[in-house]
């Protein structure tokens, strides 16, 4: 299962935004 904490998808929806 997909156990990963807040800040892990903020990062990834940040780096998606960015580029």
């Amino acid at each position: 299962p997909l156990s990963l904490p807040h800040d892990v998808l903020v990062h990834i929806f940040t780096f998606l935004d960015i580029r």
